[in-house]
């Protein structure tokens, strides 16, 4: 990490550049939040007349056409927030989604405290208006921060985008590509050495109105030109100071090697590996407990000693990101980012206008036609104010009284007298017909319709139509066609999205060490309260982001629940118990308060625990009836099957007696011929029968 010295000096060079360089983008910022405001008008038309008193009185037309279409791309953006999910990554599906879930309950939950909606909503509108924004996340444990709770909170806010300096030479969406980034804070001094610590009075860089790079400024007491005379202005009894928060990166040289832990197959072995690991880790600041080491110089040449050279190397480069805290030539912080991520400091860029190296939102697009449509209008106020209203033009010796004659002039039953031959020569003349010159109509209609053209919105999408008898199905598909021209917007916050949860992740790390076995409560599937622990184990796996689509609107929701509705409606009928399945999901996208349609999801679903005990008595009965059934049925087959087996038995017994009988028979009839055989050799007989 480079020195003291060289931080300050590198702060103060990169303020410089980023002062001059961004110059133009500060002015389009200026520019356009002035369009939004109503504040644009670089002409004053006045119109001037005097009344009754004799006072001269000043009029001007200034109307933002432009506010209008940015709040509601910037509410829309808000009512269809892009939301961040964590997937783990475990083979086990259910551990992993048990994991994945209670880490983005977390993330919800420290976002909620820390009012994130607000600060990114915020963040769209300067993005929509002067095609930048930006939200710096921190932890309230470092310096220049406050908590409001004891073990440290996440905090986020939107920052001003004329106050934040980043790389000029960054043109990538979201500036991803800057080398380095930061916000010029200004504090009241006695905060300041509140903040800070080891701070004293003289420690601190005065603030001046050019803080932040304001651009130039014309003061008639010095003289010049506005684009050549930059005039500082400081209050020093204001007693304000400016702190520079700074982050950069540097390339460093780092090695990778497999962990010599996952190949000790011996257990005494594997147990000296760990401890040898833990001690080094524990002095060189790595994970001893990943699959591929990732060290620095230093830890290499240590690990290299402790094993003999038996781990192998690879060399890559590797962004390291670094923050620090300075104000004038003192530097109160200067450690390794919290997160690796990236830098603290998340933007949402808009257009790129490449020629003139600036970053542009919505507004640009809409000043020319804006301007003519002010113009136009101020102009056309400009003649009705000034041309005849009517009266007269009457000579002196045309009438005996003046005034008596202006008074009775306008009444409509007054008889005016004159002298005689004034109607006649012409004394007394009606004033000429106000002459109004035509154009400004057209203009004031060509403007207002080319500001919803040249950013490609209908203006159904602001809410409005001329026919009332149009389907809502055609005004949703008119918002989607507009959301065409809005692609680059959506892009930039959904890669803030992805980027922010990253650099969430490493800050809910450190916090969740802070705030072991804190609990928080995240909702439920069915919308109701629940409340877990903070375990920090869980969170130091390994997770992806995923940025969910986008939620849809209430009007959606309520259609699609009378789709639902139409699909339950028959089922119901029927007394198929997936009728209330589809009911229950059509409760959940209807416009009904939280509690009430847990109430009726419970009754219609009733959980274990929730069921009526004259349902569940009923029940057992029933098991009770059907295992006295089964029970006689099993005697029956019991009996059938013993009766079987003795016929079975019978049959056997059968069987062997006939081969008996057989047997013996076989036998007699041998011993008969034995002693027939014996009888004719002994006689000489030819044929002799023999009875047994």
């Amino acid at each position: 990490m480079i020195s003291d010295k060289e931080l300050v000096a590198r702060v103060k060079k990169h303020k410089s550049e980023t002062d001059k360089a961004l110059t133009t983008q500060r002015e389009n910022i200026r520019k356009c939040n002035a369009f939004y405001e109503a504040d644009f008008m670089d002409y004053i038309d006045q119109v001037q007349f005097q009344d009754q008193n004799g006072n001269r009185k000043r009029t001007m037309v200034q109307i933002s056409k432009v506010q209008v279409y940015v709040d509601a791309v910037s509410g829309f953006f808000a009512q269809n927030r892009r939301k961040p999910a964590y997937v783990a990554t475990l083979d086990n599906s259910e551990i992993q989604s048990a994991f994945s879930t209670y880490t983005t309950a977390l993330s919800d939950y420290c976002r909620r405290n820390a009012n994130a909606d607000q600060a990114e909503s915020q963040c769209d509108r300067d993005m929509l208006i002067g095609g930048i924004g930006a939200v710096e996340t921190a932890l309230s444990y470092g310096e220049g921060y406050a908590t409001k709770e004891k073990n440290g909170e996440i905090i986020m806010g939107c920052l001003d985008p004329l106050a934040v300096f980043y790389d000029p030479a960054s043109c990538t969406p979201n500036l991803l590509d800057a080398r380095y980034c930061g916000i010029t804070k200004q504090y009241e001094l006695e905060e300041a050495l509140a903040l800070f610590s080891n701070s004293e009075d003289g420690d601190f860089e005065a603030a001046s109105g050019s803080q932040g790079g304001e651009g130039y400024a014309y003061d008639p007491t010095l003289g010049g030109s506005y684009d050549r005379i930059r005039y500082d202005y400081y209050d020093k009894d204001s007693n304000m100071v400016n702190v520079h928060f700074y982050h950069w990166y540097e390339i460093e040289t780092y090695y990778r090697a497999d962990n010599p832990l996952f190949f000790a197959d011996d257990p005494m072995l594997a147990m000296r590996v760990a401890a040898s690991l833990d001690v080094l880790a524990a002095e060189h600041e790595f994970d001893a407990r990943a699959e591929q080491l990732d060290v620095n110089e230093k830890a290499k040449a240590a690990l290299e000693d402790a094993f003999s050279g038996a781990i192998e190397f690879f060399e890559f480069k590797k962004k390291v990101f670094y923050s620090a805290i300075v104000s004038g030539e003192k530097v109160f912080a200067k450690t390794l980012a919290e997160s690796q991520q990236g830098f603290p400091i998340k933007f949402k860029t808009g257009k790129r206008y490449k020629n003139q190296k600036i970053w542009a939102g919505m507004v640009n697009s809409m000043m020319e036609p804006t301007i003519y449509y002010s113009k136009a209008l101020t102009e056309l106020m400009f003649v009705i104010a000034a041309n005849s209203k009517g009266g007269a033009m009457v000579e002196e010796d045309a009438v005996d009284d003046i005034q008596e004659f202006e008074e009775g002039y306008a009444r409509t039953d007054a008889v005016v007298i004159v002298r005689s031959g004034a109607l006649q020569n012409g004394k007394i003349q009606p004033k000429k017909q106000a002459f109004q010159p035509t154009g400004y109509e057209q203009i004031i209609g060509f403007s207002d319709a080319t500001i919803s053209e040249v950013i490609g919105i209908d203006r159904t999408f602001l809410g409005s139509s001329e026919n009332r008898m149009e389907p809502a199905s055609l005004q949703r598909q008119r918002i989607r066609q507009s959301l065409t021209v809005l692609a680059n917007y959506v892009d930039s916050i959904t890669l803030y999205a992805k980027e922010h949860a990253r650099l969430m992740l490493d800050l809910l790390r450190i916090f969740a060490e802070n705030n072991k076995g804190a609990l928080f409560h995240i909702l439920g599937p069915d919308g109701a309260v629940e409340y877990a622990q903070i375990n920090p184990e869980i969170l130091s796996l390994e997770y992806s982001v995923d940025v969910k689509e986008a939620p849809q609107t209430a009007d959606e929701k309520q259609e699609n629940a009378n789709i639902l509705l139409q699909i339950a409606t028959p089922l119901l009928q029927l007394g198929d118990p997936v009728g209330k399945v589809v009911l229950a999901k059509a409760i959940k996208n209807m416009a009904i308060d939280g509690e009430d349609a847990r109430e009726i999801i419970k009754a219609l679903m009733p959980e274990e625990g929730d069921i009526d005990p004259a349902y569940v008595k009923q029940l057992e009965q029933t098991v009770q009836q059907l295992q006295s059934d089964a029970q006689i049925a099993n005697i029956d087959l019991l009996k059938s099957q013993t009766v079987l087996n003795k016929a079975k038995v019978d049959q056997t017994m059968a069987d062997v007696h006939k081969k008996a009988a057989d047997t013996v028979k076989s036998l007699e009839e041998g011993e008969q011929t034995s002693i027939e055989n014996r009888i004719l050799g002994a006689t000489g007989a030819k044929e002799v029968r023999v009875n047994t």
